[in-house]
């Protein structure tokens, strides 16, 4: 049987192009010459190697880096991914018992800060493309009428760039959090790369966010794990939420992630808006290359302005229903080609692009493009209405409080006879990890018949074994 290491290293065989996480690509934008040996600075805190959670030598000079290069007031280097960082950004700003605003599609991580601190979240539905089926990100109207019918809300946790690339209005949200005192947390996991170039939206950090996490692996060239937490104002809950990362970081934390981060930090001060002001360029031409062979591209110029403030086009949202694919079909054609994605919806496919794609990348995914078109000449489109995803039904009861869930009692129940039951944990579909359910939320028929489809494709459902779910009883 062979070891992990071999598996992984027959995959990196297949030789298939990344569009997909972490962003170096394995080992792009010189990594591979820079980290010769892995063995070498794998250490811990002996004398001048510093602590983690008492900086006071070179993991503070690389804080202070990190900080001047982001435009924050203080940033903290996380191991342990931006996950640990949304919950320690939730937990150490907002008390048990109160209240917290998040939209419906937020990250599993956000909805397990608000289980794991005891919050009591309320929950306002994500704009919506209606012709696509893309989920855009908070709605800034419903946000002004929830903070209008809840003098309590403590803070606001925002999205921003959603998955897809879409970024709503975080100007307007900053005005109306802070008209009400509330605290602005941004869940910015995919923006860690919008420093490189004004052509990209602005990060939150320059609309006043509070504080903000990216993750350093997603988008730039930093191993997976990576991730970095932004104090971004006076207002923040600085020394709550520097304790809670004590208790959700390693004690251990690896200094190859650390210095992962540093290096990546560092190549986007002296390379890296050269290197962005080269990848656009690629980008903008695939699309062009793309749509000629029939493909979509949503994007600022596709989707309604109305719903979309600015986009991250650095995302490439590729749909092949001209082509008669949805974005399952087209993403095992893409893999058929030797392009992998870093995900596949029935709507689209996600290409995900960095500084650390190269020439040849692109050159590859337009070959790609082209004989897939070939293969699919003469095949009808399908119907906008057929390759819409099932998220757009997220629209859920709660009835109890996820704290409250956790401590009823539960038992398993076939998914088809659920109907009308309180889930008991979460149900969420990979990709894209966007809970449909959370602890104490009813379920309805539409929910089962998300859940079904997503299983019938042969995808993950967190929440659902051998087509049981948990509920309370």
């Amino acid at each position: 049987m062979e070891s992990l290491r071999e598996a992984l290293e027959a995959l990196r065989r297949e030789d298939r192009v990344s569009f997909h996480m972490p962003g170096h690509k394995y080992g792009g934008s010189g990594l591979k010459e820079g980290f010769k040996s892995f063995w070498d600075i794998d250490t811990t805190e002996i004398p001048g190697a510093d602590n983690l959670h008492d900086p006071e030598g070179i993991l503070l000079e690389a804080k202070k880096r990190a900080a001047a290069a982001y435009g924050a007031k203080e940033s903290f280097l996380l191991v342990n991914g931006s996950s640990c960082g949304i919950m320690a950004m939730i937990m150490g700003t907002v008390r048990r018992g109160e209240k917290v605003v998040i939209s419906r599609d937020a990250h599993r991580s956000i909805h397990q800060a608000v289980s794991l601190g005891g919050l009591h979240p309320v929950y306002i539905m994500p704009k919506v493309d209606s012709e696509t089926g893309l989920i855009i990100g908070m709605d800034a109207e419903a946000l002004e009428q929830v903070l209008a019918d809840h003098a309590d809300i403590k803070a606001v946790v925002c999205t921003y760039p959603a998955y897809s690339g879409a970024c709503v209005d975080l100007p307007k949200i900053r005005k109306l959090t802070a008209a009400k005192g509330v605290q602005l947390l941004v869940d910015e996991a995919h923006g860690a790369h919008l420093w490189l170039s004004e052509s990209l939206p602005p990060s939150t950090l320059s609309f006043g966010a509070d504080v903000v996490v990216q993750s350093l692996h997603k988008t730039m060239p930093a191993m997976t794990q990576t991730a970095i937490l932004h104090i971004g104002s006076e207002r923040a809950c600085r020394d709550q939420i520097a304790h809670y990362l004590t208790i959700f970081q390693s004690s251990s934390p690896s200094y190859v992630l650390l210095s992962s981060i540093d290096e990546a930090i560092g190549y986007g001060v002296s390379n890296g808006k050269e290197t962005m002001a080269m990848l656009l360029p690629r980008i903008e031409a695939v699309k062009t290359k793309g749509r000629a062979l029939g493909f979509e591209f949503w994007d600022e110029t596709t989707l309604p302005k109305s719903l979309v403030w600015h986009f991250d086009q650095t995302k490439l949202c590729l749909s092949g229903q001209g082509l008669g694919l949805d974005g399952y079909g087209l993403d095992e054609a893409l893999r058929r080609h030797g392009v992998q994605s870093e995900y596949a919806l029935y709507s689209h496919v996600l290409l995900m692009a960095s500084i650390s794609n190269t020439v040849e990348d692109f050159h590859r995914l337009e070959e790609a493009l082209k004989a897939i078109s070939q293969e699919m000449s003469g095949v009808e489109a399908l119907p906008l209405e057929q390759v819409k995803d099932g998220l757009l039904q997220l629209r859920s009861e709660l009835v109890v409080l996820p704290t409250e869930a956790e401590m009823r009692e539960k038992q398993a129940m076939a998914l088809e006879r659920a109907e009308g039951y309180l889930v008991a944990e979460w149900v969420i579909p990979y990709p894209p990890g966007v809970p449909i359910l959370c602890p104490g939320e009813r379920i309805s028929g539409a929910h089962i018949e998300i859940i079904s489809s997503y299983l019938a494709q042969g995808h993950k459902v967190l929440g659902v074994t051998e087509q049981q779910i948990k509920v309370l009883i």
